[in-house]
């Protein structure tokens, strides 16, 4: 369920990676995850799971 006055979770999420094209992927994780919760959003970490030390994706789960 959205409040009337919130925009769509896609929306808000293109702004964040557009306004913060430098903030590292764990930043914007944690990002993610604090306006998932204020918003009443399930939130799916994948993240954590799959990173490796470096915040990358092992060359096993990567595409390339």
């Amino acid at each position: 369920m959205m409040h009337r006055n919130h925009r769509p979770v896609r929306s808000q999420v293109l702004i964040y990676v557009r306004l913060l094209r430098s903030v590292k992927i764990p930043e914007l994780n944690k990002m993610l995850m604090r306006y998932a919760f204020i918003s009443g959003c399930i939130y799916l970490d994948y993240y954590s799971s799959m990173a490796n030390n470096r915040n990358a994706l092992p060359k096993n789960i990567g595409i390339c």
